[in-house]
C-alpha cells in the first residue's frame, strides 16, 4: 500500500473536539512542547514564546491517563482543556459534529482519527 501524505489544510483554523488553552501564567519553559507526543505545542526555537496550541491534533481527556499529559505537568498550570464549543453548532442529526470532523480528518491525512471520533 502507498504511502499516505498529509495535505496542507486550506483553512486557517482547523475544527476538534477539544480545545486546549495557554493562559498567561506560562513561563516558556518549553516542558509541553517536549512531552506531547500529537504535536500540539509548536515551539522554535527562536521564539521566546511558544504559538498557539494545535487543538484539532489533541486527543483529549484521554490523554490523562498517559505520563505526557501536558495540563497535569505544567508547572505553572497554565493550560486547560475542553470540549470545543464549536461542536455545538456544527451539524445536525443525520451528520453529527463528530461525524463531520472525523471524515475532515480522514479526508486531509488519509488515516483513522487519532482522537475518538464516531465516524
Amino acid at each position: 500500500m502507498p504511502e499516505t501524505k498529509v495535505t496542507p489544510s486550506r483553512f486557517r483554523n482547523t475544527i476538534g473536539k477539544y480545545t486546549i488553552r495557554r493562559n498567561s501564567r506560562c513561563v516558556s519553559c518549553g516542558l509541553c512542547s517536549e512531552l506531547c507526543p500529537y504535536g500540539v505545542h509548536p515551539r522554535y526555537e527562536n521564539f521566546s514564546r511558544p504559538l498557539k496550541p494545535l487543538s484539532h491534533k489533541c486527543i483529549g481527556f484521554k490523554c490523562s491517563e498517559n505520563e505526557f499529559y501536558c495540563v497535569k505537568r505544567c508547572p505553572e498550570q497554565a493550560l486547560a482543556l475542553r470540549l470545543n464549543p464549536i461542536q455545538d453548532t456544527l451539524g445536525d442529526y443525520r451528520w453529527t459534529s463528530e461525524m463531520l470532523i472525523g471524515h475532515w480528518e480522514m479526508a486531509e491525512t488519509g488515516n483513522l482519527p487519532v482522537v475518538d471520533l464516531e465516524y
